[in-house]
């Protein structure tokens, strides 16, 4: 009988510690207790929100244009593949199968997402004469005309790097075999995000001797 009230006498206080700190956790504890007299003073300023939102949707489905289907193919050095007319229809130029008979996608335009890409799946990770950050910007402009989009259009994001090294900043910075730049498409002023699809605009990176690694252009027609 002593046992089971030594028991509940346990058992009562273990209820009685959560009750106490549900009370304490409450978010009572965290809200500023001002009295219902207190004035509410709007200080930020009103004079400058908009009085109206552009609100964009994007077009059905269309081909990209001949000029840019075939300055991708350029860019990537693939002209040896040949150029493929515009189509919706989507377009791949594989890698050669490797040891184990696999191939890679390594050029891709996919009108539906509107995006076009390049990524062979052998980099050179050489060091040597790796292009500066306003090289990079710079080239970056460059080939974003040739797919129809200017200056006005984009917004740079900063340039990156990649190391053949982790480890200290010193070793990392040694082991930079390549920098790249995302250039963020600009929609009334602001960098757009598409929360679905992520960031449109153009990507690009390079390696050894300014040689090109990767680009990506994501673009749809609004």
């Amino acid at each position: 009988m002593k046992a089971f009230a030594l028991f509940a006498v346990i058992l009562a206080t273990a209820f009685s510690t959560c009750a106490d700190t549900s009370r304490t956790s409450s978010p009572e504890k965290y809200t500023p207790q001002f009295s219902i007299n207190t004035p509410i003073i709007w200080q930020a300023p009103t004079g400058n929100l908009p009085k109206s939102f552009w609100i964009y949707k994007r077009l059905p489905l269309r081909p990209f244009v001949a000029s840019v289907v075939s300055n991708a193919i350029v860019l990537a050095s693939l002209q040896d593949k040949g150029f493929p007319k515009a189509s919706t229809n989507a377009f791949i130029i594989w890698s050669a199968p490797d040891p184990c008979g696999v191939s890679f996608s390594i050029f891709s335009i996919q009108p539906a997402s509107t995006t076009i890409s390049f990524s062979p799946p052998h980099i050179n990770l050489s060091t040597d004469n790796i292009p500066d950050s306003q090289t990079v910007t710079e080239r970056a402009f460059e080939y974003a005309a040739r797919f129809g989009l200017g200056q006005a259009q984009l917004i740079p994001k900063n340039v990156y790097t990649k190391s053949n090294f982790v480890g200290s900043d010193e070793m990392q910075a040694n082991g930079i075999c390549a920098r790249g730049i995302f250039l963020s498409r600009k929609i009334d002023g602001f960098g757009f995000w598409d929360k679905i699809g992520g960031q449109e605009g153009f990507s690009v990176e390079f390696g050894s001797r300014g040689q090109i690694r990767s680009f990506s252009l994501a673009w749809p027609k609004l």
